[in-house]
């Protein structure tokens, strides 16, 4: 194992620490895995089984400085000492407080007390204790009093605690299970970041034999049949990697060791255990229709294993309109290759809105199973009647407009040129944050010390069309702060007899400045 192996303890106003380190022997791993109620960060075993009979327990004393109580003390303790002699590294450590100044004190008195008792018992039968009243009680304990326990000397039992699972190691697993239930190991350098060959993989029971055991080779990875069937005391827990004194283990079915995949795009069908099971990929060629045409539909049929031949299998389509009535079923039958096709002529009379086009597998004669689904839209296509042009009261080709008495201005003519008069519009303006450019000015950076910080929406009134198809909306600029803005003008103008309607928009840069500098470069300052 290559790299550091010390743990940082940080620690907050308290004067030392205690640091329980036990290193959890190998052949109680199994224990560790299969008793654990908690996560394996925190592991907590059920059961009444106590910790203290999988681990070699050591301790740890630290000595904080006594510094600000505000600032955080960082300390390291190093775990390479117990690594000795083809030790591994699986570590379940425990963190409290402690106070130095009271375990000595403690262990002071604690000695005292022992002291005063074996004067006690020294002491011929009927001689009488010349100590005082409290001494000789704390005394009459006997011998008790000098078996008292070190490790609690100077505990600090309301301080916080913590606890962690930490494995000293340089081998990283990834198991993928396949949906025959068959498992791929992959095992890697954490260090280096490389495969590793020559790392042995084992499964181990609950009990702790070893099940099944594989050796990484050139591909740096091993393979494992199912599980199935492994059960009661043989009922795999975990898989143990292992190469020269270094050692790792990641447990089976753990939740917490499931890769999250809420980071990474793993949409799509869920593929399918049994080899031989069809799925069916339906697709139209335009999407959209009108009643009397005639839409076409791709097939596409494979079964869960590609290899497999699907010319023959007896398949029907049926053609669904938006009232959910089947309109058609179509017999279809693949070739080797797994396409087909399929059209429908569309009636003149035939109901708008969604049609559904569902594939089945059959079963005598009838639908049975559905393997796949397409969806088509049928609407009437009604032209714009309306020609609407947006504008502003005042516009230049290459520059900005005064917002001062600024409107929105709306023209609508029907199609065959007469003005589309008494007709609803509506309106909205965007104002945008913008850095002055222009077309005429290429290459010119101009720099407004009025550039607007933030960007404004907000619908007009609702105005109609007078006798000549036009309509004015005032849009009282006045009221947003004096800045330099990109304006959008967006106007709709609506059919008489519906809610259809035709829209048309305006932009332009808009500020009260009257001139603005600008400075070009004549040199490549790139």
């Amino acid at each position: 194992m290559s790299g550091s192996k010390r743990v940082s303890v940080v620690s907050r106003n308290l004067p030392g620490f205690k640091l329980v380190v036990g290193r959890v022997l190998p052949d109680q791993l199994q224990h560790l895995v299969s008793l654990n109620v908690g996560n394996f960060s925190h592991p907590q075993l059920q059961g009444g089984f106590d910790e203290n009979q999988i681990v070699e327990r050591h301790v740890e004393l630290g000595i904080v400085p006594g510094n600000d109580p505000a600032e955080a003390t960082y300390t390291g303790v190093d775990l390479g000492k117990y690594l000795a002699d083809g030790k591994r590294g699986v570590f379940w450590l425990h963190l409290s407080g402690y106070d130095p100044t009271a375990a000595q004190r403690d262990a002071s008195r604690a000695d005292r007390a022992c002291a005063q008792a074996k004067q006690e018992l020294a002491k011929p039968a009927g001689a009488t204790s010349a100590a005082p009243a409290s001494t000789a009680s704390t005394s009459g304990t006997g011998l008790y009093a000098c078996q008292h326990d070190d490790e609690n000397l100077g505990a600090m039992y309301g301080a916080p605690t913590d606890d962690r699972l930490i494995v000293v190691t340089d081998l990283g697993m990834l198991v993928k299970k396949a949906d025959d239930g068959s498992q791929d190991v992959f095992v890697q350098s954490i260090h280096g970041g490389q495969p590793v060959a020559g790392a042995t993989v084992a499964v181990v029971a609950v009990n702790g034999t070893t099940l099944l055991s594989r050796t990484t080779g050139a591909d740096r990875m091993v393979a494992f049949p199912s599980f199935q069937g492994f059960d009661h005391d043989k009922r795999p827990v975990m898989y143990l990697v292992t190469k020269g004194q270094d050692m790792s283990f990641l447990p089976i079915g753990a939740g917490d060791r499931q890769l999250d995949y809420s980071r990474f795009d793993v949409g799509g069908a869920t593929n399918a255990v049994n080899p031989g099971t069809l799925s069916g990929y339906l697709f139209s060629d335009r999407g959209l229709y009108r009643p009397g045409e005639t839409f076409h539909v791709g097939v596409i049929v494979r079964a869960a294993n590609w290899s497999r031949d699907v010319a023959g299998i007896p398949l029907e389509v049926d053609v669904v309109d938006p009232r959910g009535n089947v309109v058609r079923k179509i017999p279809l039958a693949m070739d080797r290759s797994g396409f087909g096709e399929l059209a429908y002529t569309l009636a003149e009379t035939a109901a708008t809105g969604t049609w559904t086009v569902n594939l089945y597998i059959t079963r005598n004669g009838k639908a049975d199973t559905r393997i796949g689904d397409a969806t088509v839209a049928v609407k009437e296509f009604l032209p714009d009647r309306i020609k609407v042009r947006a504008g502003l009261s005042s516009e230049v080709a290459d520059g900005w407009v005064k917002p001062a008495q600024l409107k929105g201005e709306v023209d609508a003519t029907n199609l065959f040129g007469t003005p589309a008069t008494d007709r609803r519009v509506s309106a909205s303006i965007t104002l945008e944050p913008a850095f002055p450019e222009f077309k005429g000015w290429p290459g010119w950076h101009f720099y407004d010390m009025h550039r607007a910080k933030q960007g404004y929406q907000q619908d007009l009134q609702d105005q109609r069309t007078d006798a000549k198809g036009h309509a004015e909306f005032p849009l009282d600029l006045g009221k947003y702060a004096d800045a330099t803005y990109k304006l959008y003008f967006l106007a709709k103008v609506f059919e008489p007899d519906g809610g259809r309607s035709v829209a048309a928009a305006a932009q332009s840069m808009v500020s009260s400045d009257d001139w603005l500098v600008g400075y070009r470069s004549g040199d490549d300052l790139d």
